[in-house]
């Protein structure tokens, strides 16, 4: 069976970003794929401190003792990510950043753990502009980052909370997760 972690990078627990990553999770567990979810703001994680340990000590991902510990193995071996955060100041929050910053100990010169790993994203912003809001600069920072670590980036969701209309289950952007669930499968 394949397993799917899907990271939740908002502070509320009913956030417009959750919401959508939860269409995503029953549509996973639909498909009897395994699902393991964490939620950022539950989780202590230290910034990157750029020490090169990771670099050199291939397998041990960072020398950090926090939550990220437990999450390079997770990550490791599962079929691929799914990570869902609201947009705050013009590009991803700080809690998503900081976890995606701490990805530098998959991709070393040693390691490629993330190649070819399927990753989703579903992004929510707070205006009806995704230029405005910083949507477009968090997806070319996801791409770029994920580019490098040579990942497969499956479709990239993103809406408004603004528009009322999006939380019916049959719109479109509920529609466009439904294709990135299937893309994340290899569907």
């Amino acid at each position: 069976m394949k397993k799917i972690i899907v990271v939740l990078g908002s502070p509320r627990a009913e956030s417009y970003s959750t919401y959508l990553a939860n269409i995503a999770v029953d549509y996973l567990k639909e498909v009897d794929v395994e699902v393991e979810i964490f939620d950022l703001y539950k989780m202590e994680i230290e910034a990157c401190i750029a020490c090169d340990e990771c670099r050199k000590n291939s397998g041990n991902f960072c020398v950090q003792d926090d939550d990220m510990k437990k999450m390079y193995k997770k990550i490791s071996e599962s079929a691929g990510l799914i990570l869902a955060c609201p947009i705050y100041w013009f590009t991803i929050n700080a809690k998503m950043k900081l976890f995606i910053d701490r990805f530098y100990g998959f991709h070393t010169e040693k390691t490629e753990l993330l190649k070819d790993k399927r990753i989703g994203v579903i992004l929510s912003y707070g205006d009806v502009d995704p230029y405005k809001s910083g949507a477009i600069n968090a997806i070319r920072t996801l791409e770029d980052s994920f580019e490098y670590t040579k990942s497969y980036l499956c479709k990239i969701v993103y809406g408004t909370e603004l528009k009322t209309t999006e939380r019916k289950p049959d719109n479109k952007i509920n529609k466009d997760i439904i294709v990135m669930v299937k893309e994340l499968c290899g569907n």
